[in-house]
C-alpha cells in the first residue's frame, strides 16, 4: 500500500510540473505577460505538488501496513462507484437527452443511493429540476 501511494504520487507530481509548464503555452492578450488565463492553473498546480510531497513524506514516515479500505468504507465504496457513473451518464447525456428528463431522473437515482425516502426524493428531484432550468432558461437566457 505505502509503494502504491508513492506511486501514485509521484506520477501526480510529474503530471502536475508537465502541466505546469504547458500553461505558459496559454494565449495572452496582445503578447502582454500578464496573469492572463494561466494564473489560476498554475497556483492550483503548485498547491498540488506542494500537498503531494507532504503527503510522500507522510507515508514514508508512517510505517504502517493498514488496509486500504476498512469494514465500513468497503460498504460504501459501491455507492461511491455507482453515484460517479450516475454523475459521468448526466454529464455524457446532457446535450443529448432533454434536461429536465435527465436531470429529474439522475436527481431521483442520485437522492435513492444517498437513502433518501420515496416522496423527497420525487419532490428535490422534480423541484431543483425545474428551478435549475427556469433560473437558467428564463432568468439567464441560457439553453439548456
Amino acid at each position: 500500500m505505502k509503494r502504491t501511494n508513492l506511486i501514485f504520487n509521484i506520477s501526480f507530481i510529474f503530471g502536475s510540473v508537465y502541466l505546469f509548464f504547458v500553461t505558459y503555452t496559454f494565449p495572452t492578450r496582445f503578447g502582454v505577460e500578464d496573469s492572463g488565463p494561466a494564473l489560476f492553473p498554475r497556483f492550483a498546480l503548485i498547491a498540488l505538488v506542494v500537498l503531494l510531497v507532504l503527503d510522500s513524506i507522510m507515508i514514508l514516515k508512517n510505517n504502517s501496513d493498514k488496509p486500504i479500505f476498512d469494514q465500513n468504507e468497503k460498504k460504501k465504496l459501491k455507492s461511491l462507484v455507482l453515484f460517479n457513473i450516475i454523475i459521468f451518464l448526466f454529464i455524457f447525456l446532457l446535450g443529448k437527452v432533454n434536461f429536465i428528463f435527465l436531470s429529474i431522473v439522475c436527481l431521483f437515482i442520485l437522492c435513492k443511493i444517498l437513502k433518501i425516502n420515496w416522496k423527497s426524493s420525487i419532490i428535490t428531484s422534480s423541484v431543483l429540476s425545474l428551478f435549475i432550468y427556469f433560473v437558467f432558461v428564463e432568468g439567464l437566457n441560457i439553453i439548456l
